[in-house]
């Protein structure tokens, strides 16, 4: 979301079978898309066992987040799972590692729910069979400890 870092091809390679979803402003001027979003986006692209796991979403327009940030709000769309109707978001496009337009209906939380735990199929901790929010931020820890080599 708004990404000040890059997802190296190193890193990137550690992802390759998790789903990924990047979010992005174009007019980000703050974090230019070019800089951070475009390249972590390239990597994951080459990376993926899987590409049609892995999304970019890009927006014309977001939300400013003060003065010193302008459209840089894209994690506001996201809490509202692509369904927030603020005029500030404009040109939303979605696609997925193959270059598929993904429709908009699809929102972030209900995607990342619907992915399995291919690294361990057999996990029986119940943490892949919980609510949709218990499943959204065990993908998050997912992807840092996978970015980080954390091993739990």
């Amino acid at each position: 979301m708004s990404a000040v870092t890059t997802i190296s091809a190193e890193q990137a390679a550690k992802l390759s079978d998790t789903a990924v979803w990047i979010f992005h402003c174009k007019k980000d001027t703050f974090a230019p898309i070019g800089l951070y979003a475009d390249p972590s986006w390239s990597n994951m692209k080459k990376a993926a066992n899987d590409p049609s796991k892995i999304r970019f979403t890009t927006f014309e327009t977001a939300p400013d987040c003060g003065t010193l940030l302008p459209n840089h709000n894209t994690w506001n769309m996201i809490a509202y799972d692509m369904a927030n109707t603020d005029s500030r978001y404009s040109g939303m496009k979605t696609v997925d590692g193959t270059g598929s337009i993904v429709p908009a209906s699809e929102g972030l939380i209900s995607w990342l729910s619907s992915q399995k735990n291919e690294s361990n199929p057999d996990c029986s901790c119940e943490c892949h069979n919980s609510g949709l929010f218990a499943k959204f931020f065990w993908s998050i820890k997912v992807i840092i400890y996978k970015l980080f080599s954390i091993n739990d």
